[in-house]
């Protein structure tokens, strides 16, 4: 009996032996670890004092513009449409340089402009962005265009929100008349409420002919009932 278990023992230190010598496979191809290294899509940087927007091509959606009460001066965008200020949702790309969230903010409402809005005069969007929230607000005056010789006060408000990937802002506009015009009752205020989303698609295309200049992004992100089916 005991020689049969020594020959047990021997035979599973054998096998054992084999086992530990025996070569191991080279993993096939399929059982190899795939790294994918995601392109950086940060669009903001918030990790300084003050967020920073990162240059490049950006995506705007702007939404349906909702409106109430009787418009009468209302700012005209400069680049050419075809919808006559229809205020539906459209979209556009533009590429923007680097600058503070702030900044480039300003720059997109058409403060730093050589080209300004002959159908309204703005004064300069303040701005207050700091943890992750965006507020401000800016007052235009509108040239006549409705009626007569009377003026139009537009005010708009923002609010919105960020974070290192894209931006959502919520617009609010009052235009309010400042008088009576050709024996005609002054207008009840007109009110514009929209919203615009945004977030960095790359590098600058060089296919510049699909992007619009700033200028042409400032009438179609703060102008109310601003018509993108022209561009």
């Amino acid at each position: 009996m005991r020689w049969v278990t020594n020959v047990a023992l021997i035979g599973l230190a054998t096998m054992l032996g084999g086992a530990q010598q025996r070569p191991v496979p080279a993993p096939q191809e399929q059982d190899r670890s795939v790294v994918v290294i995601a392109p950086d899509d940060m669009g903001i940087d918030t990790a300084g004092p003050e967020p920073r927007l990162r240059g490049g091509e950006w995506r705007f959606e702007r939404s349906t513009t909702l409106g109430s009460g009787d418009a009468s001066n209302v700012a005209v965008q400069r680049i050419p449409s075809t919808g006559a200020g229809s205020g539906l949702r459209f979209g556009f790309s533009a590429c923007l340089p680097d600058d503070s969230l702030a900044g480039a903010l300003q720059q997109l409402a058409g403060d730093r402009s050589s080209m300004p809005n002959p159908s309204q005069l703005c004064g300069r969007l303040m701005m207050d962005v700091k943890d992750g929230s965006i507020g401000g607000r800016r007052s235009c005056l509108l040239r006549s265009l409705a009626i007569g010789r009377s003026h139009s006060k537009l005010s708009l408000r923002l609010s919105g929100r960020y974070d290192r990937r894209d931006l959502k802002l919520n617009i609010y506009g009052e235009e309010q008349t400042d008088g009576l015009a050709e024996e005609r009752s002054v207008p009840r205020p007109a009110t514009y409420r929209w919203q615009v989303t945004a977030h960095r698609v790359g590098d600058c295309s060089a296919n510049r002919a699909r992007l619009r200049s700033l200028d042409e992004a400032a009438d179609l992100l703060f102008i109310p009932g601003a018509d993108g089916s022209g561009i």
